[in-house]
């Protein structure tokens, strides 16, 4: 007889991916066993499920009438079997949870996007989770309430675990779109009271004070918690869930989602510095590679490096963290929806496929100065379109202490500008004056530089042009990277770490893992350099091998993966 595939496997449910443990999904007497399962000293990751612990919003359960409320028990247990326990709180709706994690009596609203239509995801199992506005005040006093209830109960226990804020959501067009996001009448209400009670708002576009009610109303979710859980807050970070947007939605309904599409999902997260979550997808869509993948670059990389920054600190870790040439920091296109961003002049088509996904898209991130920190290995990327004054000060202070910078002028402020010039008049800077496929700039300070570039002009060249201005252009800098040649379907993945007491003779030790998620044979080459020993080849799966002193020829199976050592020199 056929086994049924809407039914889950228990173990699925429980543990659905990454070491999550969704405790609600089980007998608080099976605890210790499930526990078991993990590896010993991994982390189990436990998000809390609010609607879990109240069903009226009047008394809140931690173990007093349901065994498998007990937050004290399962922490203790955790810690028992020499496993780490990490908590997680959603500060956003969660897409794998019922009415996104909000009690049923607070559910009222459901969130909408721009057109009008209901946010929703599907579990792992089929089910669909509808999201609730996080705008509703009654969703806001509950979840005040909730988060205070749960501090408090941690505090009484003496649970000394960490808990992390996450913002759930999901990969939407490139980028990543949070589940907080909404326009329902909730928004729209408390929206227009903010602009009556902000002076501000009538020297803003109407893109600017959206941004801004949206980035009000985030924070005070986030200061809530922070505040009611201050013992153990760590902070926060984002979380995309693999198949969680609208349109995977209605592939995964239909059966159509692949590995190749959640396989380059992972591949876009470690670049965003964004936690994956394979917690909605059937177990049948992440085997093979993409679980593969999901324990090579999420379970023992960006998951460690999210919840253990002082793994940095110790060089005989052992630990590969991601390795990024470049940091991108874009416009916000909810803010300048038609302005030119770097995905229009070629950017990121020419970094994924010359330098194998080594950048950090930082989005509309906030770029801060650090006087600490070493920025002569990184090339940062601006532009000058909605640059404050602030900002615009912190990319001066980062080439003045020796960054590299390529900066797009276009639609920087006429103030900026001038200020930009007086700049380099003061300090006696030579600025060479390049004419390529655009205008651009160099200026050189010590270790620093700074290119200037014409964005606009860059904007009406061929994709082909694109492409042969950046090549021109990065090949100006000192990147250290053995390249790998772009095949189409194969996912290249750098990381690195330092070298220990063993391996003197080398600078750092980078890991290169190649994954085929399509279902044909690809052939790689990888030409050798000086700078680059190949010191072992591990994980080979589905792969065969060529190789000689200064070739590398990979023929790869479908869902074959291989990772290589190599120690880098001067």
């Amino acid at each position: 007889m056929k086994a049924n595939p809407a039914i889950t496997p228990d173990s699925d449910l429980v543990f659905p991916g990454e070491n999550w443990f969704y405790y609600w999904k089980t007998s608080a007497s099976l605890w210790k066993d499930k526990i078991g399962q993990v590896p010993a000293y991994e982390k189990i990751i436990i998000p809390i499920n609010w609607s879990f612990h109240s069903e009226t919003g009047d008394d809140y359960d931690f173990g007093t009438l349901r065994p498998e409320t007990d937050i004290f028990r399962l922490v203790s247990q955790v810690n028992e079997h020499n496993r780490t326990p990490v908590l997680l709180l959603p500060l956003t709706p969660a897409p794998f949870l019922p009415n996104g994690g909000v009690p049923s009596f607070l559910a009222r609203i459901p969130s909408v996007d721009e057109e009008k239509m209901p946010i929703w995801a599907l579990g792992a199992s089929g089910e669909i989770n509808k999201m609730f506005s996080f705008f509703d005040q009654r969703i806001f006093k509950g979840f005040s309430r909730f988060t205070k209830e749960l501090g408090q109960y941690l505090s009484a226990k003496g649970v000394n675990c960490d808990v992390w804020g996450i913002d759930c959501g999901s990969l939407n067009s490139g980028s990543f779109r949070s589940f907080f996001y909404d326009r329902s009448e909730a928004y729209t209400s408390a929206f227009q009271n903010f602009l009556h009670a902000n002076e501000e708002s009538a020297d803003l576009t109407e893109f600017q004070n959206h941004h801004d009610f949206y980035q009000t109303i985030w924070t005070l979710y986030n200061d809530c918690a922070s505040k009611n859980l201050s013992a153990n807050w760590e902070g926060m970070f984002k979380v995309s869930f693999l198949g969680g947007g609208q349109v995977d939605n209605f592939d995964r309904v239909c059966e159509v989602d692949s590995k190749s599409h959640y396989s380059f999902d992972i591949m876009e997260c470690v670049t965003f510095d964004v936690l994956s979550s394979s917690t909605l997808i059937k177990p049948s869509r992440k085997s093979g590679i993409v679980q593969t993948m999901l324990e090579d670059l999420v379970t023992k990389s960006m998951l460690e490096q999210k919840l253990s920054k002082e793994i940095y600190e110790d060089d005989g870790a052992g630990f590969f963290y991601p390795l990024r040439f470049f940091e991108v920091y874009d416009i916000d296109d909810l803010i300048y929806p038609e302005s030119i961003m770097w995905a229009d002049l070629g950017l990121w088509d020419f970094l994924q496929h010359k330098f194998n996904w080594c950048f950090a898209d930082k989005g509309n991130e906030e770029y801060v100065f650090n006087e600490s920190l070493d920025y002569e290995n990184t090339i940062f990327f601006f532009h000058g379109m909605g640059m404050t004054k602030k900002l615009f000060n912190n990319v001066l202070r980062t080439f003045m202490a020796g960054g590299k910078i390529i900066f797009n002028r276009s639609g920087l402020e006429a103030t900026l500008l001038k200020r930009l010039e007086t700049f380099f008049l003061e300090n006696s800077l030579n600025v060479e004056k390049i004419k390529s496929q655009c205008t651009v700039h160099n200026v050189v300070l010590g270790e620093g530089r700074l290119v200037v570039i014409d964005g606009d002009e860059l904007a009406d060249c061929t994709v082909e042009d694109m492409s042969k201005f950046w090549q021109k252009l990065i090949s100006t800098f000192v990147v250290k990277h053995l390249p790998v040649n772009y095949i189409e379907g194969l996912h290249c993945n750098w990381r690195s770490r330092p070298s220990d007491y063993k391996e003197l003779e080398y600078e750092e030790i980078r890991r290169l893992s190649i994954y085929n998620p399509t279902n044909y044979k690809k052939k790689l080459r990888l030409d050798l350099k000086t700078g680059f020993n190949l010191l072992k080849i591990l994980d080979d799966k589905n792969v065969k091998f060529n190789t000689t002193h200064n070739l590398v020829e990979v023929e790869f199976l479908p869902e074959g993966k291989v990772s290589m050592d190599f120690g880098v020199y001067s």
